[in-house]
């Protein structure tokens, strides 16, 4: 029984997940679903690439997820409610362009979410969402 709490913990709250086309965490799926009834949310999952990290925590109205994704794997990132708003990622504005951010996509059926494809590095990503309750 508790087996299902703790993947639910890990595929929805901190949203680690292996990608359906790619098995084994090479290509991962980070999509968390982060929630005003929680301060924070931390994981961590060792793959046969290493160790895969997602995190968040309120700071205020702001959210700050920090990402590690390992060395020969790369990730999509999906940051839930951004819309149009400004996105840090390790301290400079995403659309500056960041080493290591291979894509960027917005997804408006999504309710403006922003999916990114992400070479293996440490990511902190600081925004303020909207329709996250």
């Amino acid at each position: 029984m508790y087996g299902s709490v703790c993947a639910w913990f890990f595929r929805e709250l901190a949203g680690i997940k292996p990608v359906d086309h790619d098995p084994g965490f090479h290509t991962i799926l980070i999509d968390p679903h982060p929630v005003r009834g929680l301060a924070w949310v931390k994981a961590e999952h060792t793959s046969p690439y290493g160790r895969i990290e997602s995190a968040w925590r309120w700071h205020g109205k702001q959210l700050a997820l920090d990402i590690v994704i390992p060395p020969a794997s790369s990730a999509y990132i999906k940051l839930p409610g951004v819309g149009h708003q400004v996105v840090q990622c390790n301290g400079h504005p995403l659309a500056s362009g960041i080493a290591g951010m291979l894509r960027l996509k917005r997804e408006a059926a999504d309710k403006g979410a922003l999916t990114m494809h992400a070479a293996s590095g440490d990511y902190r990503l600081v925004y303020t969402p909207h329709d996250i309750h």
